[in-house]
């Protein structure tokens, strides 16, 4: 095998990047990464936690076994879901999503730990997969609350230590970036919400990778993906 192919389905392009540079930093395996969801240029699914959403519906009316049976993934190694643990604290309303499979949203636990939102999460989204099994060589990324956690992990948490503390449990960490010096920043305020600013994260992504390990100290969801991200890898190779 010469590269790995990994399919990304994704909250947003910012999520991609973030993802890409955890795995350049523990993967072995040279790979190349394809974002499926949100679909780029704009259309199809949409971005957010409902784009996923619909994203999964879609692999599940497909009605294969396992989300890698499917044809339309065939090209792939590697498919990686990623939804924010934030996710467990809204409503299928909240996404303007009205063919509700379940009534399984919200699921948040008390926090911490953040492993029991996590856990609770990733059974909402294998549910969305309904009928089809997730089954091997496909990952359920679970950032908790949200992955710019891994993000100030990395960039803030050096020269600010207490901000690590809880990281995962905390809702501030959007409000801690939109505080940086407007040169440094990586999310803005535009219409009155946050908007991620998409080269800057791609200009942050090599010192997410070189200190990978600190994230993963800090923020143990970011471990579990990576074992996660090996165990599957570790049994194609």
């Amino acid at each position: 095998m010469s590269e790995l192919r990994v399919g990304l389905a994704v909250e947003g392009p910012t999520d991609a990047l973030v993802l890409e540079a955890g795995l350049s930093s523990f993967l072995a395996h040279p790979f190349i990464a394809v974002t499926l969801q949100p679909e780029m240029p704009p259309g199809g699914t949409g971005a957010g936690w409902a784009g996923v959403f619909s994203w999964c519906r879609q692999m599940g009316s497909q009605g294969y076994p396992t989300l890698m049976d499917s044809p339309t993934l065939g090209h792939l190694d590697l498919v990686i879901i990623q939804i924010d643990a934030d996710v467990g604290k809204m409503t299928y309303d909240s996404g303007r999503i009205e063919d509700q499979p379940y009534y399984d949203l919200p699921c948040e636990c008390p926090c911490p730990p953040a492993s029991d939102t996590v856990d609770a999460l990733y059974n909402v989204v294998c549910g969305w997969l309904t009928p089809v099994r997730l089954g091997g060589n496909a990952v359920v990324c679970i950032p908790s609350k949200s992955i710019e956690a891994w993000v100030a992990a990395a960039l803030y948490v050096p020269s600010d230590p207490g901000l690590g503390h809880d990281l995962e449990c905390s809702y501030d960490v959007i409000t801690y970036m939109l505080a940086m010096p407007a040169r440094e920043r990586l999310i803005r305020m535009k219409g009155g919400h946050p908007r991620k600013i998409k080269p800057r994260f791609k200009n942050a992504q090599q010192l997410i990778k070189d200190r990978w390990d600190s994230v993963c100290k800090i923020c143990p969801q970011a471990e579990r993906f990576q074992v996660a991200v090996e165990k599957e890898v570790g049994e194609m190779l």
